[in-house]
């Protein structure tokens, strides 16, 4: 290794903590540029206006589903009954 060079060792969280603040500001800057095609001189529909919403509404529920996911651990199998919610099969 050439002198003045180290190897860098950063744990998976300190990856994280460096990567989240840039990435997230991005995001949040694109969500304001979304925001100005509300300002009066643009025009759209109710309907092209939920169809926005949509989009922006599935790719915040999938990055929520991934940020609460949790190790895995192996399922279980068993059954569930009525009292569950779930309609018992009927035999």
């Amino acid at each position: 290794m050439p002198d003045g060079q180290f190897i860098r060792t950063e744990s998976k969280h300190e990856r994280f903590l460096r990567l989240a603040p840039g990435r997230v500001q991005r995001a949040i800057d694109a969500l304001r540029q979304v925001a100005r095609l509300s300002l009066p001189e643009n025009e759209y529909n109710d309907h092209e206006a939920r169809q926005i919403l949509a989009a922006l509404q599935l790719h915040l529920d999938d990055i929520a589903q991934k940020l609460a996911r949790k190790k895995k651990e192996k399922e279980v199998f068993k059954f569930r009954f009525e009292c569950e919610g779930i309609d018992a099969p009927r035999i």
